[in-house]
């Protein structure tokens, strides 16, 4: 049902669920390409956060970001997702997590 309202443009999943939503390529999630956002990801639509050390704390899973751009389908605002690529942005930025934590 998230996935289905134009407020919700960030979306943090496990591994699993970002495989079957990124495979689809339905236009669920755009490529971060388009945002300035490097992944090494094959379907360029998610990026590996499980190293960041403010995941890691939630748990030992593994994480990806990816995002969803509404204003694409008309719908949304700019405004909601220029703050979710800054929010991904700070995620990818942040502290990593080590061993050592």
């Amino acid at each position: 049902l998230y996935m289905s309202l134009p407020e919700y443009t960030l979306f943090i999943m496990d591994e699993r669920y970002s495989d079957i939503y990124c495979a689809k390529d339905d236009g669920t999630f755009q490529p971060l390409a388009d945002y300035g956002i490097d992944t090494e990801d094959e379907t360029g639509m998610r990026v590996d956060l499980s190293d960041r050390l403010i995941l890691h704390n939630l748990g030992n899973y593994e994480y990806y970001g990816c995002l969803s751009d509404w204003t694409v389908d008309g719908k949304g605002s700019e405004a909601m997702t220029q703050g979710a690529v800054r929010a991904l942005q700070a995620i990818i930025n942040s502290e990593e997590w080590t061993e050592q934590q």
